[in-house]
């Protein structure tokens, strides 16, 4: 009887601390979760964000190069010396050569810098190619006529101190794409005479591919990353694959994108997703202030396996705590039961 007595005591008191133990392990894991969830996402904002500054630096260096070359003085003598009929512009078409080569040799994504005039069907004035670091000053009468080109139909609206980045399209020559299919980006920044009428542009080429993989070299990853423009062009890193290649207008096909909605945004824009596996954060970017739906994308997807892994560390390692403490309890308790019971077998009479 006693002996009975003793068991119901113990396993009601370990019943007791599991239950109390258990309400306190879920409790904890649940407040410990929703606070590593937030700094996680608050982490993957920053990291998200940096990652979006990288690429849009990128784009402000390309535009910045345009402004300063417009401003330079072979680009403004050689459109005095047309607007006054001058002649002699050799000299003025070499030293602007020069300049475009000293740029061109610090960025290996520029593949082409010209000046194309306005008049004469958007015939280009001077023109530098880039190919496996070589550099080609082009001959005059191989100099081309670009007015039937789109980005040369987009780029009639810019004004005074606008700048425009094309949709990428392969490159061509002749009216002819290339046989290396070279994406490309171009840069636009008009250039205008003294009474404030057009005479041309200063545009960069720039090999899109290039551009992405040198941003992604210095960014180095270790999260799934995209990288995506306003006409669905995107690059992804993968943790397992590693950089993957350029997709031209394939976002809207890629499942995994289909969260995304490419509306124009003339502010920045930033969004929280939670899907059945992933977390994502995106920042999106105006890359230009004078063109409301010229923007950069950029991506970070984290398994929701990777973000609860602390979590599930503290809840193993809180229910081995609430184990151990029933464990210990439970002899405590053995051992006073034991003690409560033998000194009513030793002290009848005093009932």
């Amino acid at each position: 009887m006693l002996i009975t007595f003793r068991r119901k005591i113990v396993f009601f008191i370990s019943c007791m601390v599991l239950f109390s133990s258990l309400v306190l392990c879920v409790g904890t894991y649940a407040t410990v979760a929703q606070s590593v969830k937030v700094e996680t996402i608050k982490t993957l904002a920053g990291k998200t964000r940096l990652m979006a500054l990288k690429f849009q630096g990128a784009y402000d260096h390309i535009r910045n190069d345009g402004y300063i070359i417009s401003q330079t003085p072979p680009v403004l003598a050689i459109m005095n010396s047309a607007v006054q009929g001058g002649k002699d512009l050799a000299t003025w078409r070499e030293d602007l050569e020069s300049i475009f080569i000293s740029v061109m040799k610090h960025k290996p994504y520029y593949t082409q810098m010209r000046y194309i005039g306005f008049a004469h069907d958007g015939r280009e004035i001077v023109r530098v190619n880039q190919k496996g670091g070589a550099f080609e000053r082009v001959a005059e009468k191989d100099l081309q006529a670009k007015a039937n080109e789109f980005y040369f139909k987009e780029a009639l609206s810019l004004t005074q101190g606008d700048a425009y980045f094309s949709k990428i399209t392969y490159n061509k020559e002749h009216g002819q794409i290339e046989a290396e299919k070279v994406p490309t980006l171009r840069s636009i920044i008009p250039v205008f005479t003294a009474s404030g009428e057009k005479f041309g542009f200063i545009v960069i080429n720039v090999d899109y591919r290039i551009l992405l993989r040198e941003q992604y070299k210095a960014i180095q990853p270790e999260q799934n990353v995209f990288v995506i423009n306003e006409f669905g062009d995107y690059m992804e890193f993968s943790p397992k694959h590693g950089l993957l290649d350029l997709i031209l207008g394939g976002a809207k096909d890629n499942f995994s994108l289909q969260f995304l909605q490419y509306s124009s945004a003339k502010d920045n824009d930033e969004k929280f997703i939670e899907t059945a596996h992933d977390v994502i954060y995106v920042v999106r970017l105006n890359l230009s202030q004078d063109v409301d739906d010229n923007f950069l994308s950029v991506v970070v997807k984290m398994p929701k396996s990777a973000l609860l892994q602390a979590t599930n560390h503290i809840l193993v390692r809180t229910l081995i705590m609430s184990l151990v403490l029933t464990g210990i309890v439970t002899l405590l308790a053995a051992a006073l039961s034991a003690w409560l019971t033998r000194s009513y077998i030793l002290a009848p009479n005093d009932y």
